[in-house]
């Protein structure tokens, strides 16, 4: 059942227009993340830096942690091309694109700083790009179209990230083994080819339909900055406002302290095993997760599909402390990688289709990006200190930790009041199409 749901999803995404130009979005939306994420971690620890720096640098991904700073500029103003939203999703893909290129001509041998730089500068953009593209989604999508687009969307930003992963270790491998290229020369060439993917997203930026603004936009910067965050506490009031950020916050937790790709490799897995297992293993787990998750939330409501999917992304992660316990074995590596993508699809899912909910279309984009920096901030804070931990606990017991620092998302999730979800819980989509798009 749960394939089938998936196999409908995708298939309605590639038959109906609108949801084919999300698909292609999303993967625009996730294809920097990665690179600046577990792909560059990869690069660095095949150049020899050690593990407590790699874990350091997961800190060049604040900017989606503080967002919200600068969101109000893309409810305010617009470009003078494509309209309110699609203009700032092109824009910000350049900005990203160019300094995706950049880091494949820095070296972590001879400009750590440069490259780390560079790396700050693709998640600034990347997290621009989030924040606009999140804004033209809960424009777009309402009622029963949440869990259908919010889905397709999520399945192009999780094949982005396998791409930018699994497919840049597999081309990594390919160019120093086979094409006798050095190890930072192949890295270029690499990035260099990742930056012209998004080329994909500049085509869905104008093709997309522009969504129809019920309401003017703000008229004044400081209407922009300060009345979203009035007008989120007013409408689901004060206490409720602050026990749905504080759950946004922790609901990830335990897996933003995750830092599997070092692990991997430590335990003698090679980049071409990581990007095989990914690519076969992780896509088709993703994809049933995805088409579980938007049945799921279809058919019971966000506030059952955040239940299982609070649980799930916790619980997976011993899938990782089995594979911590047993050493290099493929068997229960590709059952660890299986069930990590297949919990996360259906957490993301729902989580998602959740903060959508939350959003009023007049402040969309900002409005999303502070539920979505306060999804990213404690996460990667915290995700900062996790080589330490390693260092001090070992694999076995940091994943241990890890399915323990999920206990809080859970408690809180069990006090936070109905009302948040019964104005976003709608009635069961019957089918998964795009007609309400």
């Amino acid at each position: 059942m749960a394939a089938a749901d998936s196999l409908r999803m995708v298939g309605a995404a590639l038959r109906d227009r609108n949801l084919l130009l999300l698909l292609a979005l999303g993967f625009a939306s996730g294809l920097p993340y990665a690179l600046r994420g577990e792909t560059l971690q990869a690069w660095l620890k095949g150049s020899g830096v050690d593990v407590a720096t790699i874990g350091m640098l997961t800190w060049v991904g604040l900017p989606y942690s503080f967002k919200f700073v600068w969101a109000p500029l893309f409810d305010r103003f617009q470009l003078p091309w494509l309209g309110r939203r699609r203009g700032w999703i092109a824009a910000s893909q350049v900005a990203a694109g160019l300094a995706i290129a950049g880091m494949g001509l820095a070296s972590p041998s001879q400009a750590l700083a440069a490259l780390t730089g560079l790396a700050v500068l693709v998640a600034f953009a990347s997290a621009s790009q989030d924040i606009v593209s999140d804004g033209y989604r809960a424009d777009l999508l309402h009622g029963k179209s949440l869990a259908t687009g919010t889905a397709t969307f999520l399945l192009g930003y999780r094949i982005a990230m396998l791409v930018a992963s699994s497919g840049a270790l597999l081309l990594a491998d390919a160019l120093m083994k086979g094409g006798g290229l050095e190890r930072d020369a192949a890295w270029r060439w690499v990035y260099l080819a990742m930056a012209g993917l998004l080329v994909v997203g500049l085509v869905a930026a104008v093709l997309a339909p522009e969504p129809e603004q019920e309401r003017p936009p703000p008229t004044s910067l400081a209407a922009a900055v300060v009345q979203p965050f009035v007008a989120f506490a007013r409408r689901w009031g004060w206490r409720e406002a602050m026990m749905a950020l504080a759950f946004v916050s922790i609901f990830r937790l335990s897996d933003r302290l995750l830092l599997t790709t070092p692990f991997y490799l430590e335990l003698g897995f090679s980049n071409t095993d990581l990007a095989t297992f990914r690519k076969i293993i992780g896509t088709v787990a993703t994809i049933i997760g995805f088409g579980v998750g938007g049945t799921l939330v279809a058919k019971a409501g966000i506030r059952r599909g955040l239940w299982v999917g609070t649980v799930a992304i916790a619980v997976s992660n011993l899938g990782f402390a089995a594979l911590a316990m047993v050493g290099k074995s493929y068997l229960v590596f590709g059952l660890a990688v299986g069930l990590d993508s297949l919990c996360n699809g259906i957490a993301d899912t729902a989580f998602i289709a959740f903060l959508l909910g939350l959003c009023e279309q007049r402040y969309s984009a900002t409005q999303y990006a502070l539920l979505s920096s306060a999804a990213a901030s404690v996460g990667t804070v915290v995700g900062g200190f996790s080589g330490f931990l390693i260092q001090s606990l070992g694999w076995t017991q940091f994943f241990v930790a890890t399915v323990l620092a999920g206990i809080p998302a859970v408690l809180l999730l069990w006090r936070l009041p109905r009302s948040l979800f019964t104005a976003v819980d709608g009635p069961p989509e019957t089918t998964p199409t795009a007609s309400h798009l």
